[in-house]
């Protein structure tokens, strides 16, 4: 299912990058703007490859009755069951089962995201190769600035082998007036039911679960889910060898850990509750499934920041929100653990990686801008008009930081 986030390594890539932000602090202006040309040029060979073996973007067009489209415009932080509502895809007449707005602080900009769900999927296809949805979500990325951060974290952790349901961009009309570009994202329990596992939770804050999705009927093997969830926050008796079995028992703590990972190195400021942990019908041990990755390069993390200060603020773990990961960072035979793994992460994430990545995301903005009237009404925060020569810079500045950051911290473990 996630072959065809994994061909990203077959993206044409270069070692012409001849350190071209390295004088930035300086103020080296032509540095700056020989460094923009650099990457428009690798960017178009990116983008020359993805026309060469993909298909268009998704193109969703949505009518309703204009009354509501009016009310949908004006209204802020309510959600909203869409009635009377069509929708084709790609030309294609659609019945939709239910679509209704989601999110929360997205809530309060003029696009909405939506949550979609078909009485028949769609054959959607990214890189040649078509994957069934029924159940998804349209996201406006009001809040992802130069839109690049959700996608392309998703491609990362598709390297790195943590599962992210599949994602592309669209575009999004509704009554013939263009919103613009999205994250058409499949909904975390229709990759559930992907993935055949018989119990999934959103975890919330405090560790609670949030949400919980059931594909079972035994209300004695829920319970059993429940209590085996609940069991990772369970352990304050237990130390080094012991409690590591014991995470180990529970949950594919490699896997968690290179979420952690991915976590710390991207300054990922939001995560504790953004997680989907799901049961491995094989192992019958929790799995991750990631979400969400609009705060990246935060200086800190929006929770758990006074903890990771007080306690352990040497450790390579970027937020201590959860009692989860404040019981790794406090057992040093954990931690050393988490640190292997770590380390594993980042020399797989190198430096022709971190091209790759940056160059597809770009090639593929680039291609949705072409038609400028999706940049124009893609807006930031309802502000700022998405524009091309913004994301070459800001991936590019990032991705040579990133590359940075990765040496320094190599050195360190």
């Amino acid at each position: 299912m996630l072959q065809f986030d994994r061909k990203i390594r077959q993206l044409p890539r270069t070692n012409n990058r001849t350190g071209e932000y390295r004088n930035l602090v300086n103020g080296d202006i032509f540095c700056l703007l020989l460094g923009l040309l650099m990457t428009f040029q690798i960017t178009a060979q990116a983008r020359n490859e993805l026309k060469g073996v993909g298909s268009p973007f998704p193109e969703i067009r949505i009518t309703m009755p204009e009354r509501q489209f009016l009310y949908l415009q004006k209204q802020k932080g309510s959600k909203l069951n869409l009635k009377n509502s069509q929708m084709t895809y790609n030309g294609t007449p659609t019945k939709i089962k239910d679509i209704h707005l989601r999110g929360k602080s997205t809530l309060h900009y003029q696009r909405k995201s939506f949550s979609v769900d078909l009485d028949d999927a769609i054959k959607v296809t990214i890189d040649g190769q078509n994957v069934s949805l029924k159940k998804f979500d349209l996201l406006n990325l009001a809040m992802d600035r130069n839109l690049w951060h959700n996608r392309w974290s998703f491609l990362l952790l598709s390297n790195m082998g943590i599962f992210p349901p599949v994602n592309t961009y669209s575009t999004l009309w509704i009554n013939d007036q263009p919103q613009g570009i999205y994250l058409l994202v499949e909904k975390p329990q229709s990759a559930m039911s992907q993935l055949k596992s018989p119990y999934m939770i959103r975890r919330g804050i405090e560790h609670k679960i949030d949400q919980e999705y059931v594909a079972i009927d035994s209300k004695d093997s829920v319970k059993g889910y429940r209590k085996k969830y609940y069991a990772l926050y369970d352990a304050a008796r237990l130390k080094e060898e012991a409690l590591y079995h014991h995470l180990q028992k529970v949950l594919n703590i490699e896997a968690y850990f290179k979420w952690m990972g991915f976590n710390y190195f991207v300054k990922n400021g939001d995560y504790s509750d953004e997680l989907f942990l799901y049961i491995d019908p094989n192992s019958g041990r929790y799995k991750v499934m990631a979400w969400d990755y609009d705060d990246l390069l935060m200086d800190y993390p929006h929770e758990g920041r006074a903890a990771r200060y007080q306690m352990l603020k040497d450790h390579m773990i970027f937020s201590l929100e959860d009692d989860l990961d404040k019981t790794i960072a406090s057992d040093e035979y954990v931690y050393e653990h988490y640190k292997g793994v770590l380390k594993t992460l980042l020399q797989t994430i190198d430096d022709d990686l971190l091209d790759a990545v940056a160059q597809q995301v770009l090639g593929e903005l680039q291609i949705l801008n072409e038609d400028t009237i999706n940049g124009e009404v893609t807006r930031y925060l309802d502000r700022d008009p998405f524009k091309s020569e913004s994301a070459v810079y800001d991936i590019d500045h990032t991705t040579q930081f990133l590359k940075m950051r990765r040496t320094v911290l190599l050195k360190q473990l």
